[in-house]
């Protein structure tokens, strides 16, 4: 469950606000998918198919012209990619598609935000936001407006949480 939030985020950043920043991958177009604002889940999905079916030394030869930072970024993407059977990938495309470009701006900065939380923080908001993610909307509000939650989160996290849990959409 951690593991599919996580990939779920990464092709949203893949395919979102920093997608700009990344210059186009000449290796047999490889990455092209990657870098539109607002890019059809399934396209990203056949990209990172496609870099996955590739041998090690093609992918890393057409991963070569990214920034040695978003390259290991995108490497790292595809460890975790890789590592999800079939159900997982189609479960992440699914739920990509259900989300408005908005939804997925929304998402990407608010993980954006997340990765800069101190280490230990890390953990516990994302443990919430999986918490979360398989509730109905009606259980998202209150929760998050309950006591609990208010003393197990300072304000920024919870702003956080908030702002995510209005933009992934509900696994019920």
């Amino acid at each position: 469950m951690i593991r599919l939030a996580a990939v779920l985020i990464a092709l949203m950043l893949a395919s979102g606000a920093s997608a700009a920043q990344v210059p186009r991958v000449k290796a047999g177009g490889v990455g092209q998918g990657l870098r539109k604002k607002g890019a059809n889940p399934k396209a990203v999905k056949r990209q990172l198919d496609r870099l996955s079916a590739m041998p090690e030394d093609k992918r890393k030869q057409a991963l070569a012209n990214l920034p040695e930072d978003r390259r290991r970024v995108i490497e790292k993407r595809l460890d975790t990619y890789n590592g999800m059977t079939p159900e997982q990938r189609e479960r992440l495309v699914r739920a990509s598609q259900r989300m408005t470009p908005e939804q997925r701006r929304a998402v990407t900065d608010g993980l954006a935000t997340m990765n800069k939380l101190p280490v230990e923080r890390k953990g516990p908001v994302r443990r919430e936001l999986n918490s979360l993610r398989g509730m109905t909307p009606e259980e998202r509000v209150s929760r998050l407006e309950g006591d609990e939650f208010k003393a197990k989160f300072n304000a920024e996290e919870r702003q956080l949480l908030g702002d995510l849990a209005k933009a992934i959409p509900a696994e019920k």
